[in-house]
């Protein structure tokens, strides 16, 4: 069986293979697991959104994937050009209307995927922290970290132990 970490890294090298690693990223975070037709309609959505998405009149070349149901990454292929600021709102709202259509939450950056038998879970910040605390949750368990702005920076550390990461704080002491 591959591994969680390994399996991410492989699909984001497959899902965005032909983009600079230098490429910026948008990584989401789904506290619903969206079922194979919901990932075609996104697909779809975001191939329409893409075929006319601009930056100050320039296309932007861009690519979307969906991983275990739940991580909705997007980078845009910045070797013509950039994405501006008014670009990235147009991508924001996109998110939003699928929030709205899914009734899902993407946009809340207090959830935090799990690695569990390697599956992902999702959890809030604050039940996570209460199973940390309680020692029901170590320090090797895997966390996704949706914080990457590159993918190279996704494909190095989109996944880190938790000893490794802002949640390390809530760790038991060790004596």
């Amino acid at each position: 069986m591959i591994e969680i970490k390994a399996a991410l890294h492989q699909w984001i090298e497959t899902c965005f293979e032909g983009f600079h690693h230098t490429s910026p990223v948008w990584i989401f975070l789904s506290d619903k697991v969206f079922d194979s037709q919901e990932e075609t309609e996104i697909m779809t959505r975001f191939s329409k959104f893409f075929a006319g998405w601009n930056a100050h009149g320039h296309p932007l070349q861009a690519k979307v994937g969906i991983w275990q149901g739940r991580v909705l990454m997007i980078a845009a292929d910045e070797e013509e050009n950039r994405a501006s600021g008014c670009s990235i709102d147009k991508l924001i709202h996109q998110i939003q209307d699928l929030e709205a259509s899914y009734n899902c939450r993407l946009l809340d950056r207090t959830l935090i995927g799990l690695a569990v038998d390697n599956e992902l879970t999702v959890w809030s910040q604050t039940d996570l922290k209460e199973k940390i605390i309680a020692g029901e949750i170590g320090p090797d368990a895997q966390i996704l970290l949706i914080n990457a702005a590159t993918i190279a920076a996704a494909r190095q550390k989109v996944m880190s132990k938790i000893s490794h990461s802002f949640l390390s704080q809530y760790l038991p002491e060790r004596v």
